[in-house]
């Protein structure tokens, strides 16, 4: 659903994203991705929500979690939370070095 939202169609980013956590609510992966097209459709109170989903239900701290991280991190900063959104920074630059410009090419800056 990632890919909907990366072309701009966050609507339908937002609706493919809601079946396999229908099927699988656990999947971390799948509250980041639509964390991804919530952030990108402006919706960031609910960006944040799958955002700490994912966070929360991932078993393995590493560069695949830095997504989360940074955009949860962009979320809180467009809520005006700066705080919180630098330490979703650190964590994910902690996490992937390279995030912000991995996060850049997604259409994601802080």
């Amino acid at each position: 659903c990632s890919a909907e939202a990366i072309i701009g169609r966050v609507v339908e980013a937002v609706a493919d994203c809601n079946p396999p956590l229908e099927i699988a609510p656990d999947a971390w992966y799948a509250h980041d991705s639509r964390g991804y097209a919530y952030l990108r459709s402006g919706d960031y109170a609910r960006a944040i929500a799958d955002y700490d989903a994912a966070i929360k239900l991932s078993s393995v701290r590493g560069p695949s979690q830095a997504n989360s991280f940074f955009g949860r991190g962009v979320a809180h900063r467009r809520l005006g939370d700066h705080d919180l959104a630098d330490q979703d920074f650190r964590q994910a630059i902690a996490l992937d070095a390279g995030i912000e410009a991995k996060m850049s090419e997604l259409g994601v800056t802080r």
